[in-house]
This record gives structure tokens, sequence and C-alpha cells, in this order.
């Protein structure tokens, strides 16, 4: 193999590394997206579960304002 068929290697190997670490950081995001997101809509659940007045009222007429 020439210095330049070697050269070329490296440099295809060297690309196909940076975009797959690349990927990597893509995934890495999405993934900590996606539990913040779920992290999110467990706390507006949570938060609609504990205080919920209208539940409140319909089950125990005394808690009615």
């Amino acid at each position: 193999m020439t210095t330049v068929t070697v050269d070329y290697i490296w440099q295809a190997i060297r690309e196909s590394e940076r975009s797959d670490e690349f990927q990597f950081m893509a995934d890495q995001l999405r993934i900590k997206a996606e539990a913040a997101r779920l992290a999110q809509l467990r706390h507006i659940q949570s938060d609609a579960v504990t205080a919920n007045p209208i539940a409140d009222a319909a089950i125990n007429p005394a808690h009615r304002a």
C-alpha cells in the first residue's frame, strides 16, 4: 500500500469514529430530553392527584368551599 492509500484509510476511520461520537451525543441528548419530559409529566400528574378540589367535593361534600 502506498502512503496515500494508508492516509486515506486513516482519514476514513477518523471520520467514521467522529460520526459515531456525534451519534452517541445526539442519542444521549434525546434520552435526557425524554427523561426530563417524563419527569415533568409525573410532576404534573402528582400535582393533579394531590390538589383536586373537584374530586374532593364530589367524594365528600364537606370539602366544598
